[in-house]
């Protein structure tokens, strides 16, 4: 029996999480296409499974375990905004080709019954995967400036009442060795008092 480390485990419950999530969401996207487009919600259901599974696990793949490359990193480190934006595109064009590709038609009808841009569904099919993939990929950013019970706790409303907190931290700067000694203790006092009040 292999022994992983406790990351690797908890980076692969992660993504089992992920794609059984994806793979849900898929069923009932596509059920609902299926019953819209062709009456067949369970066909739609079955193609919903393949391709929720195949968004989820490229994803699920790029989004735990790509960014511990180093190129992953660099994009951690960039602002909000581009994150967002640069993992948005990134994963819509992983929905388009999938959605292009059409293999849930493909693997459970055999064939296809008409091509993509004829079925008058497929706007709103790929509009609706990545509007997700934006919301999954800001909450999951949310919740890696905030910590995820921090943003359970907003979520759920657990911060109604205010606390008071007493914030200690350290101000150093390469001056802070050569300043009088009192002037910081000063400088520190009016900071904390500030902070109090």
């Amino acid at each position: 029996m292999i022994a992983l480390m406790e990351g690797t485990k908890r980076r692969l419950y992660t993504l089992i999480q992920v794609l059984l999530s994806g793979t849900l969401i898929g069923i009932c996207h596509e059920s609902l296409i299926g019953f819209a487009g062709w009456n067949a919600p369970g066909m739609g259901g079955l193609i919903g499974v393949i391709h929720g599974f195949t968004k989820s696990t490229l994803i699920g793949l790029l989004e735990i375990f790509a960014v511990r490359t180093k190129m992953g990193r660099r994009l951690q480190r960039a602002p909000f905004t581009m994150i967002v934006v640069v993992k948005g595109s990134l994963y819509g064009m992983v929905i388009v080709a999938v959605e292009l590709g059409q293999i849930g038609e493909r693997l459970i009808m055999g064939y296809v019954k008409e091509p993509l841009f004829q079925n008058p569904m497929w706007r709103m099919t790929i509009v609706f995967s990545v509007v997700f993939t934006f919301v999954f990929i800001f909450v999951l950013q949310v919740s890696q400036l905030v910590g995820r019970q921090t943003l359970r706790d907003l979520v759920l409303g657990r911060y109604h009442h205010s606390r008071t907190e007493s914030p200690a931290f350290l101000l150093k700067t390469r001056f802070t060795p050569r300043l009088l000694p009192t002037l910081f203790l000063w400088l520190l006092r009016v900071l904390k008092s500030c902070m109090v009040s």
